[in-house]
């Protein structure tokens, strides 16, 4: 399902029956933490996803928490079930520099084993890397860097194809799945991560202007109140793991499209407390 479709998705917000506009919801890093990923479909938050009511899920599913292999079977079912329901988005730990690292594939070798390990790796080589929002918003892990920048929609698409063929396109990959917004640098400046890049608000005012887009939304940072909006507005960072790692105490946030056109509103929750936790 996933081979065919494109490395940036075109997603529309959905047309109820009644001829109303359904509503849309992009979520960011769950970390393995799925009983508050499970959360997010409670009708005080999200509510289930459906054709009516979609989700994105904006990368980082795995590593970290102890239930990433839970949090992605879930999603996959709902989309085997209803394809339009949920989509989700490559981030850099769908990548085998982090899952190797920060407990994916341990999880995957503990409770399963290696063959399982490389269907996963297939999945996650299929995933697409962003997505355009009712041609309005772009969505995406990291966020952009200096080539990624000069570059059109479809531009970035052929980039993500061939990014194992060329290394500008290599670059590519890597400013969308680990960039981060900075407030000090108008451009672009050198990551501490040592991969993608900080950029600053001109950077994504002007990204934004070539590709004739309005806001861009990223995930990949956590934040104590669950989001944060950066340059003049045009930048939102989301993430979706409460009380990451179980001692952060961040809360957890959603972004969500509803009404008539696309100003973005905000869903906070806190970490949900399970007995299963504590075992």
């Amino acid at each position: 399902m996933m081979l065919q479709e494109p490395k940036i998705l075109s997603i529309n917000r959905p047309i109820r029956a009644d001829g109303s506009k359904g509503s849309l919801s992009v979520c960011g890093d769950t970390h393995g933490q799925f009983l508050d990923l499970a959360n997010i479909f409670h009708e005080d938050i999200g509510g289930y996803p459906t054709a009516d009511n979609p989700f994105i899920f904006n990368g980082d599913l795995v590593d970290r928490g102890r239930y990433s292999f839970e949090g992605v079977m879930c999603l996959l079912a709902i989309k085997l079930a209803d394809p339009q329901a949920v989509h989700i988005l490559r981030g850099n730990h769908e990548t085998s520099r982090m899952y190797l690292r920060y407990g994916f594939k341990d999880e995957i070798n503990e409770k399963y084993d290696q063959e399982v390990m490389h269907k996963f790796e297939e999945l996650f080589e299929a995933l697409p890397v962003a997505a355009v929002l009712q041609d309005e918003v772009f969505v995406v892990h990291g966020g952009i860097g200096p080539t990624a920048a000069t570059c059109t929609i479809d531009e970035l698409n052929t980039h993500v194809m061939n990014r194992k063929l060329s290394k500008v396109s290599g670059e590519v990959f890597e400013e969308l799945l680990w960039s981060d917004p900075d407030d000090e640098d108008s451009k672009f400046s050198e990551s501490p991560r040592g991969l993608g890049s900080l950029f600053g608000k001109d950077a994504t005012k002007s990204f934004l202007k070539r590709n004739k887009l309005k806001l861009l939304i990223r995930s990949h940072e956590v934040r104590d109140g669950g989001y944060d909006i950066m340059h003049n507005g045009k930048c939102i960072t989301v993430f979706s793991a409460p009380n990451y790692c179980r001692v952060s105490r961040n809360k957890g946030a959603i972004v969500r499209f509803e009404g008539d056109g696309m100003k973005p509103s905000f869903i906070v929750f806190d970490a949900k407390h399970y007995p299963i936790e504590n075992h």
